[in-house]
């Protein structure tokens, strides 16, 4: 199995047209995988996690995938990390 990997990345869309909370809540999914919408991110880590190479299945706090609760604490985990 290959070492664990931290990427991140910046995304950009236009708010009048996504908010921050459907942006974590529809793209990204439910924290919880099993509860997550079909088509969001999350979901789709859950369903594939083995053909991934994830060592278990995700479960609400190894989900896959975080985003910031808010734009302004994006800015202070950038730059924490």
């Amino acid at each position: 199995m290959a070492p664990a990997k931290l990427k991140w990345y910046t995304v950009m869309w236009p708010v009048e047209q996504l908010s921050w909370a459907d942006f974590r809540g529809k793209v990204l999914g439910a924290t919880n995988p099993a509860q997550a919408a079909e088509g969001s991110v999350r979901r789709a880590i859950l369903d594939q996690w083995q053909s991934l190479g994830l060592a278990k299945e995700p479960y609400t706090s190894e989900n896959g995938v975080h985003a910031s609760a808010s734009p302004i604490e994006a800015l202070f985990e950038r730059m924490n990390w």
